[in-house]
């Protein structure tokens, strides 16, 4: 009997020193991308890019390519990275970005007088109400949010480790 548990106990160590494993080893997802040190997996780019496929069929817009879904999602991990550096919190990553954009990005966006004079005279509009000028305002207002997110994002991608698998 002692002479048993020797040899169990001096088999169970030699699999345990070889690393012999008796489980399988099988791949659960891959990676789609890599941002930083943040991982995107084929599953998660599948899904956003299927709903992207379902939100142009519905809106009767062209569909995004591959290449252009899995870029928005890296463009979100950068700037998710950026509002969680800040401290900022939210109940979702939509909202953490948003408050991110409202921060760093919409408060520097200022629409002067000048400016909506500009657009009406290139445009041939007349504003004449004051709700016709907010609209102008707000439309010059988002233009300029998106010219300066534009910007921060190529900064931030030219500062950053971004390995895309997806072709």
């Amino acid at each position: 009997m002692l002479i048993y548990r020797v040899f169990l106990a001096y088999l169970l160590s030699a699999i345990v020193l070889t690393g012999v494993s008796f489980a399988e080893d099988v791949l659960l997802d891959s990676v789609a991308a890599i941002v930083n040190d943040t991982a995107i997996t084929y599953s998660e780019f599948e899904k956003k890019y299927e709903e992207a496929q379902i939100f142009s069929n519905a809106a009767k817009i062209p569909m995004l390519s591959k290449t252009d879904v899995i870029s928005t999602m890296t463009n979100r991990v950068l700037l998710k990275s950026m509002a969680i550096a800040m401290k900022l919190s939210g109940k979702d990553d939509d909202e953490l970005i948003a408050k991110f954009v409202d921060i760093k990005v919409r408060s520097y966006a200022i629409v002067r007088e000048e400016d909506i004079e500009r657009f009406c005279t290139e445009n041939k509009v007349k504003a004449e109400s004051d709700e016709e000028r907010k609209k102008i305002e707000k439309y010059l207002t988002e233009e300029d949010v998106n010219k300066r997110l534009k910007a921060l994002i190529e900064e931030l991608r030219s500062k950053s480790y971004i390995k895309i698998y997806v072709k």
